[in-house]
């Protein structure tokens, strides 16, 4: 009986084990739109997982409406206080972040931009930025899917867009970003002692 019992046991664990090894190794659905549509913005977050078994939207542009008022004035103070402390970014914790985003799989990354302006410098200049760019991105990004276009107009004062990002990250992935992250955050609050190692952003920006 007892010998039964031990199986028993041996065997759920077992189950137990293999369940979390396979969420932790299986993949993300993210998908991130935006429409815009000259001076209207809609940014919307869907989450997809296990075929689709959990689905979450979420819109992340406009606010709704439902969000009170008192929530906007207190995230409003905690910003200015985060404001106030002095962010340093740390050139291993750079790397290690981008080492674990590379291997972030990438579906699908769309973009399809028409945009008009009657003065024709202008339409130029913005038309030769927006190809920089794609071209930027065409060749750091491997993406499954990608399709870039820009399309300028010299008659009219309009810009209409579709953006649409699709990656599929492992559970994995994210939790050793969540770790780097909290590591970060540990060093900005505990201090390090290597002070040559590091980057200012409140003096350099984020992008430094």
């Amino acid at each position: 009986m007892k010998h039964n019992e031990m199986f028993s046991l041996y065997f759920f664990i077992a189950i137990i084990i293999l369940v979390l090894f396979i969420i932790y190794k299986s993949r993300l659905n993210i998908i991130i739109s935006i429409d815009i549509d000259n001076n209207t913005k809609l940014i919307k977050l869907n989450i997809k997982y296990l075929f689709n078994l959990l689905n979450i939207k979420i819109q992340l542009y406009p606010p709704k409406k439902s969000i009170g008022k008192k929530v906007g004035i207190k995230n409003k103070k905690v910003k200015e206080k985060v404001k106030k402390r002095k962010k340093y970014i740390f050139t291993d914790d750079i790397l290690r972040i981008y080492k674990i985003a590379n291997n972030i799989r990438i579906k699908e990354l769309y973009s399809n931009i028409s945009f008009g302006n009657k003065n024709i410098y202008f339409t130029c200049f913005i038309f030769v930025f927006i190809n920089t760019i794609y071209g930027n991105l065409s060749s750091l990004i491997n993406a499954e899917k990608i399709y870039l276009n820009v399309v300028p107009n010299f008659l009219e004062n309009y810009i209409n867009g579709r953006v649409k990002i699709h990656i599929s990250p492992k559970i994995e992935d994210l939790l050793k970003l969540a770790m780097a992250f909290i590591k970060i955050y540990r060093k900005n609050k505990d201090g390090d002692h290597n002070e040559s190692n590091r980057v200012n952003t409140k003096s350099y920006g984020d992008n430094a």
